[in-house]
C-alpha cells in the first residue's frame, strides 16, 4: 500500500489535483500544515517568486528516533502503571440490539451529527456557569450515559490528543496522535456539577 499518492486530472474547463495520504504518516494537524505549505508555494509560483518554505528544526525521523529510545526505557514501567490503574475497571457491557456474532466482522455504521449553533452557544454558557470547558461537560455526560446503559460505576475512555508536545513538533508532517486514558467513577451521591469537578 502506498504511503501517499497524487494524481492530476484535466477536463475541458478545469484541472483537479487528487491527494491521498496513508493515515500512518498523516494526522489532522498535518493536513493543515500540508495545505498551508502547498498554498504558499502555489502563490509563489504564480507571482514567479522563488519557492521557499521555512526550514524545520527537526523532522519526523528525529521524533521517531527520540520516541523509540524514550519508549524502550519506559515501556515496562508504563505498562505496569496502567495495568494497576485500570485493574478495577471491567469491560464495558452495553445492551445489544442483536446477538454478537461468533466472528467479529467490524461491520458498523458511523453517525455524524452537528449540534445547531444555538445548542453550542447554550452548552458553552452552561459549562462556563459551572466552571468547566464544553469538552469536559460533554465527557462527563458521556460517562453518565454509559453508566445508565451499563450500570457500571467504574468507567474509562481513551481520548485522542494532538501529541505535539513541543513547539518544534508543530510544523512537522507526520502521525503524532497519542491517546490518553481517562478513568471515571460515577458516584450517585454527587450532583452532575460535582461529578464534573471530581
Amino acid at each position: 500500500d502506498y504511503l501517499f499518492r497524487f494524481a492530476c486530472y484535466h477536463t475541458e474547463s478545469n484541472q483537479y489535483l487528487f491527494i491521498n495520504f496513508h493515515h500512518i504518516i498523516f494526522d489532522g494537524s498535518s493536513a493543515n500544515i500540508f495545505f498551508s505549505s502547498l498554498s504558499k508555494l502555489y502563490h509563489q509560483l504564480i507571482i514567479n517568486d522563488s519557492l521557499t518554505l521555512k526550514p524545520l528544526t527537526y523532522d519526523y525521523f528525529d521524533f521517531a528516533y527520540w520516541q523509540r529510545n524514550y519508549l524502550d526505557k519506559l515501556i515496562r514501567k508504563q505498562t505496569s502503571y496502567w495495568a494497576n490503574q485500570l485493574r478495577s475497571i471491567e469491560n464495558l457491557n452495553l445492551p445489544l440490539d442483536y446477538e454478537r456474532p461468533t466472528e467479529q466482522a467490524h461491520q458498523g455504521k458511523k453517525i455524524i451529527y452537528a449540534l445547531p449553533k444555538q445548542w453550542t452557544m447554550e452548552l458553552t454558557h452552561v459549562a462556563t456557569q459551572i466552571d468547566c470547558t464544553p469538552f469536559h461537560f460533554l465527557l462527563t455526560t458521556f460517562f453518565v450515559m454509559l453508566y445508565q446503559l451499563s450500570n457500571q460505576k467504574m468507567l474509562a475512555a481513551s481520548i485522542p490528543t494532538k501529541g505535539r508536545y513541543t513547539n518544534e513538533l508543530e510544523p512537522i508532517i507526520g502521525f503524532f496522535i497519542s491517546n490518553v486514558i481517562v478513568d471515571f467513577e460515577v458516584n450517585l451521591n454527587k450532583s452532575f456539577s460535582q461529578l464534573i469537578h471530581t
